[in-house]
Formats: structure tokens, sequence, C-alpha cells
């Protein structure tokens, strides 16, 4: 039987295994009370909750110890201890102790608070990390309730064979646990693409979808065969033995591709008559550093800097200084790009006072939102300047609308550079907002690169929310308007001997690939797992079969009469 799936599957590839449905053990709770009639019991209730949380991190701290924890394993689970020291989390479970309740009662009302104020957020990446503390709370549960570390995260027994799961919901350390085995791909309910489970079996290479209701499959599902398809977004359950014939045949072939790929690593992007194309990788957070180097990436296009500020205070100097380092170090001498951070005042957990905003796309974000707190701004540019003495980086301003933006924003860099002795290193722009790309000219006197966000440039240009299922068919990237744009840009950076690049969705797109190289863009900045296969492609044809193909894209109507020139140039 076979079911469409999203296209939010984790790898573009293909699996089959046995059904093994995957249940975590929870713990009895104690009995919530009102409170704890003795003073003594009190401090047994704070002993419990540090015992609980120091035990936890131990176990994190075995599994980074042990290895095997994929492109971003590590990174979450220091994310986790982290979280488990956190002021904005222990001082108030604290505080609910001292006040004589229950340990399992001050865990729960925290950590369910602080999980609502994520859930709300309207960028989805920090909704995804309300799973997160979801997962923690209930680690801290099982601790709380006497459980080992194997007895809390794991079921008893685990299949011999290649085998696809099935769970209700997944925290990192099983997943972990669970890809030890011969664990094929993942179907959840909870969570979506951005919960760091997910973010973790995709840097581990596992296909499969979070967020997605599994038991419309049916009920009694053990030990079904399952097939699940990445490429073409559908799934078989029970396929007949010619599907299953075909399906297993591909999975050879996706085998060998791998193998041909990997031999890719360390050539750089070109076309087949040697027009060379820079191929570099968009990152958001350290550890996703050695995937883009593993995959043979020229350099980072697009370090996102948010997750430094997920708490109520966000990193200091230091330690953001001490990140970025760490980063610079990792790509041995490849270009670095940073953005300061891309956020708005509902994405900070608390730590800036803002009023709620009826449109937060069309607010207070981006350089808008860092242009009104000055005291974060400067603490990250100082940190990147301190950087820049050691290693060369590019320092990127996000959500810029208008010249008068851009020229405060440069004159905040090389202010905070003449304060701390540093030259100024190269200051670029995102151009994600329609007013950049069409006033272009305007904006070349105070840039030193342009780089093209075709996600936010595509949602501002056809007023299409991507995150609204309503108008989803509205966003569309290959729209002869987006080309448009696009070409204008790269035109006049040609015209003035500005880098441009691309680093949205589009670039990681090998048909997208194909039109942004025929444009004129020679970087293009994508998911670190989309490069080799990019790479291989772009050698294929020739930079004038490319301009052909944009030229005739540009002329199009639609995004459909796009779409089908790309198909046929592909079958020629």
């Amino acid at each position: 039987m076979r079911f469409a799936m999203p296209d939010t599957c984790l790898a573009d590839s293909i699996s089959i295994g046995k059904i093994y449905t995957f249940r975590g053990k929870v713990a009895n709770r104690k009995t919530m009370s009102d409170s704890i009639q003795e003073q003594s019991d009190v401090a047994i209730e704070k002993q419990r909750f540090d015992t609980a949380c120091r035990r936890c991190t131990e176990d994190f701290n075995q599994t980074i110890a042990a290895g095997n924890t994929g492109a971003f394993g590590e990174d979450v689970l220091r994310f986790y201890i982290e979280l488990l020291k956190d002021p904005v989390v222990v001082q108030p479970i604290l505080a609910l102790l001292g006040e004589g309740h229950l340990v399992e009662e001050a865990v729960e009302k925290v950590f369910n608070d602080l999980t609502k104020q994520f859930q709300e957020l309207e960028d989805e990446y920090f909704r995804g990390r309300a799973q997160d503390i979801v997962d923690v709370k209930n680690m801290l549960h099982a601790r709380l309730g006497g459980l080992t570390s194997e007895s809390a995260n794991f079921d008893d027994s685990y299949p011999k064979e290649d085998f696809i799961l099935l769970a209700h919901t997944l925290t990192v350390p099983e997943l972990l646990a669970l890809a030890q085995h011969p664990l094929r791909g993942v179907l959840c309910q909870e969570g979506n693409p951005t919960s760091h489970a997910a973010i973790v079996a995709k840097g581990l290479e596992i296909p499969g979808w979070f967020g997605y209701d599994w038991t419309n499959l049916g009920s009694d599902l053990e030990n079904h065969i399952l097939i699940l398809d990445g490429v073409r977004n559908e799934i078989f359950l029970d396929p007949s033995d010619e599907i299953l014939s075909s399906y297993q045949v591909a999975i050879a072939k996706q085998r060998d591709q791998k193998l041909r790929l990997r031999n890719l690593v360390h050539t750089k992007g070109h076309t087949i008559d040697g027009k060379t194309v820079g191929l570099l990788a968009n990152i958001s957070n350290p550890g996703e550093t050695n995937l883009a180097a593993q995959e043979g990436a020229d350099g980072v296009g697009l370090f996102r800097t948010e997750f430094l500020f997920l708490d109520n205070k966000g990193l200091s100097e230091e330690e953001q200084y001490e990140v970025y380092s760490t980063v610079c170090r990792t790509l041995e001498g490849r270009s670095l790009t940073i953005r300061l951070a891309d956020i708005g005042g509902d994405k900070l957990a608390g730590s800036i006072d803002s009023e709620p905003e009826q449109n937060p796309f069309l607010g207070v974000r981006g350089w808008r939102l860092l242009d009104e707190q000055q005291a974060l701004l400067r603490t990250q540019v100082r940190a990147l300047l301190r950087v820049s003495k050691e290693s060369p980086i590019d320092i990127m301003i996000p959500m810029i609308s208008t010249v008068e933006e851009m020229i405060k924003a440069r004159d905040v860099i090389r202010d905070e550079a003449h304060r701390i002795g540093v030259c100024v290193p190269r200051i670029g722009i995102m151009v994600e907002v329609p007013s950049v790309a069409i006033c272009v000219e305007q904006f070349t006197p105070y840039v030193d690169f342009f780089s093209i966000g075709t996600n936010d440039l595509t949602q501002y240009t056809l007023a299409a929310d991507r995150t609204n299922s309503q108008v989803r068919h509205l966003y569309q990237e290959l729209h002869p308007a987006i080309l448009r744009l696009i070409h204008r840009v790269v035109r006049v950076s040609q015209q003035h001997n500005i880098d441009v690049s691309v680093c949205g969705e589009l670039a990681g797109d090998v048909r997208g690939a194909f039109v942004l190289t025929g444009l004129g863009i020679q970087k293009l900045s994508m998911n670190p797992s989309k490069i080799l296969k990019v790479k291989e492609n772009l050698k294929r044809y020739s930079f004038f079969q490319f301009e052909e193909l944009a030229k005739s894209a540009m002329n199009c109507s639609t995004q459909e009469q796009v779409r089908e020139l790309l198909t046929r140039f592909c079958k020629e």
C-alpha cells in the first residue's frame, strides 16, 4: 500500500526494513501534592533534583565520549547539558522547592512554561527547541523515578536486521542508541524537521519524517515491511514483490552513487568547459563545520549565529569568540561568512522587552532589532573582530532594506574595529528584500559583497509566507520575477566588481543551481549534504548551456513554465 508523504524527508534517499515500534519506558512519578510538610523534606527534594541533573549530565557525557554521534549529535547533547544548568531553568525550580513543592511538580511546571514560550515563537527553528525542552524534562523525570540510563531511554530488545523505527516521541540519546543497530529509517509522531532529534538523524543520513502520524498506516504493524522513499516522498507498506525488487535495485544504485560522490570531495565545482563554481556550506552551529569539511565545501557561505541567543542573556563576548574561533580552526583556511544574529524580539527567551507584533516577518527582526539592541550588537561585533585578527572572515548583515541602514551598520563595525585596534573585515549584506535588489546600485559604495537569500526574497516578493499552508503554493523560488531580481543583482555586482552569492535553499537544488549558474552566480551556499550532488551535476553541462537556460527561464511567464523548461533541459 502506497502513502504520499510531505516533502520534509530528512534525507534524499531510500531505505527498506521491518517495522519496529519503539516505546520508551516512563518512570512512576510521585503524586503531585500541594506542599511538603517538613523542612527537611525540602533539602531532600533539592538533593534529588541535583542528583537527577548530575546523572543526566553524566549520561550525555558518556554518549559524547563513546563517539558515533554523527555530524550534530555532540552539539545537541552539549545543548542539553547547558540547559540543565541554565539559571532560567534552575532558579525557578529551586524557588518552587523552597516553597515546599515536590521536585517532580517543580520540574513539570518550569519546563512546561519554558516549552510554551518556545511553541509560541514564529521561527520554525526556535519552535523546534520546544521538543528538546520536553525531552530533557522527560529524562529528568526518568532519573527522578529511579530508572537507569538504559532503562530510562531504551526498550528491552533490538531488531537484529534492518528496521524502520516507529515512535511517538524520540530523544537524541534514544536515537543515538538505536543507531548503533541496523536502523534504516524513522517515522516519529512528535517533533518537526527542525527538532534536534530530526537534525541528528539527518546528520546520520537516516531518512524519515518527524511530525507524521504513522497510526494512519493501520494497527499491529510490528515486523511488517516498510519502504521509505525520500526522493519521491512516498512510503510503501507491505509492498508487492515487484515493487520491493525495484527498490532493492534502487538502493544498490544509491550505494554506488554515494561511493561515486565521495570521489568528488577533493575536487572543485566546475562546468564541463572549466567554469569554476564555488560550492559552500550553510551551517547553524559549530558541529556542522565538520560535516561541511567532510562534504568538500570550499568554505562556509552562511554561518547562522541565532543559536547563540537562545537563552535569556545570550553568550558573552568571550564565549562567542571561542565559538567563532573553533569554526575557523575547523575550516583550516577555507572562507567563512558569519551573519550577525537574524532574530526578532519574540525569538529571544526573555532577554528583550518588546511589544507583541501582529506580523513579525514585517516587523522588528534582523538589523532592525540589532539596531535597537546596541549592547547585543556590539558584543557580537567585537567578538567577530577579535577573531578576524587571527583568521580572515566576512561579516554579513541580515534584513537590510535601505541604504541608511547599511551605512549605520557599517559605521558600527568600523567604530568597534577602531576601538580595539583591528582592520575592518569585508562587510556584506543579505539581499532578501526587493528594495535592495531593485536599488542595488545605491548599495554598491558601501558593501564588499552581496549574498542573495532566496528564501526570504521569494517570500517578500510574492507576499507568500512559506510557513503558511494556505499560501504555500504561491511561494515559488523559480518564479520569473525572482530570477529577474537575481539577474539584476548579478549584473550590477559585476559592473562594480563585487562578489555575489546565493545562500537560499534554491542553491542546493540541482536544477536551481543550473539556473543560478546561468544567471552568473559564481558561489552557491547550501546544506552540506547537497554539495556533492550539485558538484556532480554541474560538470555535465557547459556554462554556455546554463546561460541559455537562464535566459529562457527569465522569459517565462510562470514558475510552471520554468519547471517544464528545466525538465526538457535535463532530458536533452
